[in-house]
This record gives structure tokens, sequence and C-alpha cells, in this order.
């Protein structure tokens, strides 16, 4: 028998269910993108795909809750930037809030 996934978040520190509704958000494409991740994504050439690349081979490594929902730091391998990161919110959908590579200050 499969497991059945909540849509309710446990804890903000349970990294594997928050990394598997991460990775699900991603593939059902509910995503979103802030005006800031936007311009800061174009400053520093990052693409949607390098992106999906740390989300898809990446894990999280902290998060925090700055304002409604909580973020989570992912760190992954992309196959332009090498090594990246992203921030995200988990809310009904996946909110990018920042990314950048591992050789770059965020």
């Amino acid at each position: 028998m499969g497991h059945v996934l909540s849509l309710q978040q446990p804890r903000p520190d349970d990294y594997v269910w928050a990394i598997k509704r991460i990775k699900k958000l991603w593939n059902e494409g509910a995503i979103e993108f802030t005006p800031y991740c936007q311009r800061r994504m174009e400053q520093r050439q990052i693409f949607t795909s390098d992106v999906r690349d740390i989300i898809r081979s990446g894990h999280i490594v902290g998060h925090s809750k700055p304002d409604e929902h909580w973020r989570y730091e992912i760190e992954g391998k992309s196959i332009d930037l090498g090594r990246g990161s992203c921030i995200v919110e988990i809310a009904s959908h996946l909110i990018v809030v920042n990314a950048y590579a591992a050789n770059r200050q965020p």
C-alpha cells in the first residue's frame, strides 16, 4: 500500500515532508517566482532550469518564518551553476523567493 502525503505541514523542521511537498508542487507546476527573485535571477544569470535542478537534486539546509509562510533553503546541483541554493515558501503553491549560485552572494 502507498503512503498518503498530507497537505498539512506537521512541523516546520520536518524536512522529509517539506522537500517532498516542494518537489510535488514543482512537478505540478504550482510555482510562483516573486518579482524580487526574478530581478535577482536576471542579474545573476540564473534560469528557471537552474532552480529546477537545485530543487530536484537538493536537500533542505535551513528554515525560517520571516512572514506568513515558512521558508526553506535548498542546496543542490545545477548543470549550469555547479552548486546553488534557492529559498522557497510553501503556501497553496510553491513561491520561489531567491536563487543564487554557491560562489555568489545571495
